[in-house]
C-alpha cells in the first residue's frame, strides 16, 4: 500500500511543478 502512495504522491507533486510552472509563465 505505501508503495502507491508514495507513486501517488510523487506524481501528484510532478504534476504540481508543471502546473505551477505553466501558472508563473502565464503570470509573467
Amino acid at each position: 500500500p505505501h508503495r502507491v502512495w508514495m507513486r501517488y504522491a510523487v506524481w501528484m507533486l510532478y504534476y504540481g511543478a508543471q502546473m505551477g510552472i505553466t501558472m508563473g509563465f502565464l503570470l509573467g
